[in-house]
């Protein structure tokens, strides 16, 4: 009786520590699918904003937006062209939240104060980040509206109007 008394507050300690990893992670996933079709969208639209003809500075919009795109989602899953080397990068939000989700996975025993750490950051960083990818979305939405008053041709996630 007494290891089941002892082990009841580890527990509940590991299953909360769970909890908030999982609720990180719903937040992470939902970020990279929405940076993910972002990224494939703004490319989309540089193309066909390029082969329109329309005024240069709809590319440098779109320019601009790619660079910020692909900063997010370095941050969000790491420099992938690095490491396809092995080199030596920052460890990304991903990387951080698998850190503390996957040692003693199996167990019962409250987390480290690695993965509590690894947790904190990760959150903390993924904090940082949903604001910027936000605020890139809404500039996307104007630069579609400008597409449209330009008269580039329809992308995909772009809503036609009949006119």
């Amino acid at each position: 009786a007494f290891e089941i008394q002892t082990e009841a507050p580890a527990a509940k300690e590991r299953f909360e520590f769970e909890r908030k990893i999982s609720a990180t992670r719903r937040a992470m996933d939902g970020a990279s699918e929405m940076a993910n079709t972002a990224k494939s969208r703004i490319s989309a639209a540089k193309r066909a904003i390029q082969n329109s003809g329309a005024d240069a500075r709809l590319i440098d919009q779109a320019t601009g937006l790619e660079a910020r795109i692909n900063q997010i989602l370095r941050r969000l899953r790491g420099n992938e062209v690095l490491g396809q080397f092995n080199a030596n990068t920052p460890p990304s939000i991903s990387d951080r939240l698998f850190y503390a989700a996957s040692a003693n996975i199996s167990s019962l025993q409250p987390p480290t104060k690695t993965q509590e750490e690894n947790h904190r950051i990760a959150a903390d960083e993924l904090a940082e980040e949903l604001p910027k990818l936000k605020a890139l979305v809404e500039d996307f939405k104007k630069l579609e509206r400008a597409m449209d008053t330009a008269g580039v041709p329809h992308t995909p996630g772009r809503i036609p109007e009949l006119k």
